[in-house]
């Protein structure tokens, strides 16, 4: 067993191999997002596009050569108030007015 020449064979021999251990079971898929969390997102971005519809239309209404109301902008947005200046800021428009016997008219030029 001393012999010099077993131990070259010792040395050169492959070692067997390990038995693997069982791999653990992947996780079970994730669900798809429940249906009502889908259906809000869904109508969070209806409403966003909306109120961008809206936003133009309004836009549309104040650069219009005759100007408009805001009695005319709540018709069409159905929208319960409106802030004309903070609309006029947002479309980057200046904001003018003149009263047309008991209305007021609001005309939006672009800066």
């Amino acid at each position: 067993m001393n012999d010099p020449g077993n131990a070259i064979e010792e040395v050169t021999k492959p070692k067997a191999k390990k038995a693997a251990a069982p791999k653990p079971k992947k996780a079970a898929p994730k669900k798809a997002a429940p249906k009502k969390a889908k259906a809000k997102a869904k109508a969070k971005a209806k409403a966003a596009s909306k109120t961008t519809n809206k936003t133009a239309a309004v836009v549309a209404l104040l650069v219009r050569k005759s100007g408009c109301t805001r009695k005319e902008i709540l018709a069409l947005t159905s929208w319960k108030a409106i802030s004309m200046q903070q609309l006029a800021k947002g479309a980057r428009l200046k904001l003018t007015s003149k009263q047309d016997g008991p209305v007021l008219r609001y005309y939006g030029v672009a800066k």
